[in-house]
């Protein structure tokens, strides 16, 4: 199979991926050239394709590292446990069928509260919304390459303790009540762990900035005032429009990502329509 890449014109990062056939297993020369163009471009657009089955995204996935089974771990049950429903959808008893909702997310990296981490990302869209709903990308790297030497002092050797307890912040409390009286929750557990604020990438060695708003409570070790205060600072050098790539889904994208050097965050749009994904994430313990 062979894939073209051509970089987004006009984009701080990214390249739009055309030529991938779903119904073909992923060969050692497709991983590589999907992996090169990531480690390149930071994201990848695959357009272009048919849609692919459940089976076929998860044999996907699965050839770039194991995967996070999200599905199971915030108890909204899809067929493959790998694959996790993003979804603003209801089922026959108002429940939501997925972890969306028409709400904005604030900038986070996925599953950076857990002691394995989302490394790769793969989202992938079968219904969008008219208007809103769009996801923008911010490249850690060289948010960690341009920031200022008095704040890398101040985290250089620290690390940061992530928890998911405000990750359900953007669910209404009336969604949050509907899953807890059907019993599924979407979360089941509610996990943290800590990282190094500056993390090496685990196959290129580039390091990043591994800290987000809406995961990322304190770096360990010092105050919580100058914890704040250190936190607040990066995130404002941090996350500058220079270094963010805003994507506006088309029916049938795939988006693929580097969930260690990027954060990532989403637009609310109206409630009454409907966004649909699939999500997947390989895993790396930092």
């Amino acid at each position: 199979m062979s894939i073209s890449v051509t970089a987004i014109e006009g984009a701080p990062f990214g390249a739009v991926v055309e030529g991938w056939n779903p119904a073909e297993a992923p060969d050692d020369a497709l991983v590589s050239a999907v992996a090169d163009a990531l480690q390149k471009h930071l994201l990848l657009a695959f357009r272009g394709h048919k849609r692919p089955t459940d089976e076929q995204l998860a044999a996907f996935g699965a050839a770039f590292g194991p995967l996070i089974k999200g599905s199971g771990y915030f108890g909204n049950e899809n067929r493959l446990p790998e694959i996790l429903p993003v979804t603003n959808r209801l089922d026959e008893h108002g429940v939501p069928l997925g972890v969306g909702s028409s709400s904005g997310c604030d900038w986070h990296a996925d599953y950076s509260y857990m002691p394995t981490v989302g490394d790769i990302s793969f989202l992938e869209c079968t219904e969008h919304p008219a208007a809103g709903g769009a996801t923008y990308f911010c490249n850690m790297y060289e948010a960690l390459e341009m920031l200022p030497e008095e704040l890398l002092n101040e985290v250089e050797g620290k690390s940061a303790f992530h928890d998911a307890l405000n990750a359900e912040r953007n669910t209404t409390a009336e969604d949050a009540e509907k899953k807890r009286a059907s019993g599924r929750h979407t979360i089941k557990q509610k996990p943290a762990a800590s990282h190094p604020v500056i993390v090496a990438h685990p196959r290129t060695g580039r390091k990043t900035l591994y800290v987000n708003p809406m995961l990322t409570r304190y770096i360990k070790d010092v105050s919580a005032e100058k914890s704040h205060r250190v936190l607040e600072e990066i995130f404002a050098e941090a996350i500058r429009p220079e270094r963010i790539y805003k994507h506006s889904w088309r029916k049938g994208d795939m988006v693929v990502w580097d969930t260690i050097g990027t954060v990532h965050r989403r637009d609310s749009f109206p409630s009454n329509e409907i966004r649909d994904m699939r999500q997947m994430s390989t895993l790396f313990e930092i």
